[in-house]
């Protein structure tokens, strides 16, 4: 799971705690493109469950839960920033790069056939009910010994697998980084590379204001800093121009 968030954070532009907010039947299937991931309302969008006819927070209601972004409990509380959604409160994740969105998609085959089913089973053993979350847990509260296989993923264990995947990179290469935003190295850095990329890659800016789900293209301006490879993309240009005039004889 923390593979998956990580593709949707580094090629897909999605916020840290958005994943979270992702339901099984926000991976959809479109004509001519094949499935596709969806950003939804966590509160206000229809559930696009077959046969329930409300919105997600009354559904979730019924089944003794709150959207994410309105639950006040550690292991269930997800941020969610408004995004710029259409009139049905959803929006397309647009991946940057093909082989990410190929990669998302084999890994969702496996994870929705074989993993997520074993998780919420033995949620549903213990007497809790099903819920739709796409992302659920594997753990257990090494201090208190409370389960919480099949319950949603929480945000938490989120920024500890992320953290585990920097350590792991850490001792296979034998280097250190820099962690955090002063490094570069924390989720929300991934969102201004795919912004980044897009506008290296001189993507109209309100095809990626559409991209990121802002509600303005000013919003866009917090992202203004080139990325590194720009930068030497154009330093390096500069050099072979200033190479051919002779400028320094």
């Amino acid at each position: 799971m923390g593979k998956m968030c990580c593709l949707l954070w580094l090629f897909a532009g999605l916020r840290k705690d958005e994943p979270l907010h992702l339901w099984i039947t926000d991976i959809v299937y479109v004509q001519g493109h094949g499935l596709k991931v969806v950003q939804r309302h966590p509160s206000d969008s229809s559930t696009h469950i077959v046969g329930e006819n409300m919105t997600r927070k009354e559904y979730l209601k019924r089944i003794g839960r709150l959207p994410r972004n309105e639950d006040k409990s550690k292991s269930q509380r997800a941020g969610w920033k408004n995004l710029a959604l259409d009139k049905d409160n959803q929006a397309y994740v647009y991946f940057m790069h093909k082989g990410a969105e190929q990669l998302f998609l084999s890994m969702y085959h496996y994870y929705i056939n074989n993993v997520r089913p074993k998780r919420v089973k033995a949620l549903t053993d213990s007497g809790k009910p099903d819920h739709p979350f796409l992302f659920v847990s594997s753990g257990v509260d090494r201090n208190s010994g409370k389960s919480y296989v099949g319950e949603p993923y929480s945000s938490k264990s989120l920024d500890d697998s992320f953290s585990s995947a920097l350590n792991r990179v850490e001792k296979d290469l034998g280097i250190q980084i820099v962690k955090g935003k002063k490094g570069n190295t924390n989720p929300h850095a991934m969102r201004h590379f795919y912004i980044g990329k897009l506008k290296d890659a001189n993507v109209d800016p309100l095809i990626v204001q559409k991209t990121v789900k802002h509600g303005s293209i000013e919003s866009q301006n917090a992202y203004d800093a080139p990325t590194q490879e720009r930068i030497q993309s154009v330093m390096d240009d500069v050099q072979l121009k200033l190479s051919d005039t002779r400028v320094l004889e």
